[in-house]
Formats: C-alpha cells, structure tokens, sequence
C-alpha cells in the first residue's frame, strides 16, 4: 500500500473559490472592489442627455474599471481556505 503522508489534500480557497494546495505558493486573484452600476452618463462625467443612451446602468467592478462580471480579479493574494489554510510557500519547500 502506498505512504500518502507526504500529501496534502486540497482546499477551497474563500476568497476566490478555487482549488488549492496548501503551502503550494499559488496565486490567487480577487477584486478588491465592488461590481457596481451607474447610469452612463454619471459614470463618464457628464449630464445624461450628453450620451447616447445615457440613462442606461451600466456595471463594472469599481476598483479597477473592469466591465465583465468574471474578469480576472486585479488584486493577486495568497489563496486562504475556509479553515485558515494558505498557498504561502512554506519553508523548505
């Protein structure tokens, strides 16, 4: 039969919901904002009836400007499970 002690199981990471490996040094990447929608003419700076379709709410994450709801997060971090578990590199590995 086959050690698997020197194995770890994988997590889920709560931040972005991936799989992990513990002390793997993955990345993970998140928004750091919120996905919010503004009407268009608001979200350009001028009044609404300067736009074409101004009053239209438009979406994107507000901390970096993204306008799709699953682009890649702007904020790289270690992934973190639920139980406190990290991607951190451990040492010697």
């Amino acid at each position: 039969m086959a050690s698997t002690s020197g194995l770890q199981a994988q997590r889920t990471c709560r931040h972005c919901s991936s799989l992990f490996t513990p002390g793997s040094g993955e990345s993970c990447y998140i928004h750091a904002g919120s996905w919010a929608g503004f009407e268009r003419g608001k979200l350009y700076g001028g009044r609404t009836d300067d736009f074409p379709h101004a009053d239209k709410v438009v979406y994107h994450w507000d901390c970096c400007g993204q306008t799709k709801a699953d682009a890649r997060g702007c904020v790289e971090r270690d992934h973190e499970s639920f139980d406190g578990e990290s991607s951190e590199r451990l040492p010697g590995s």
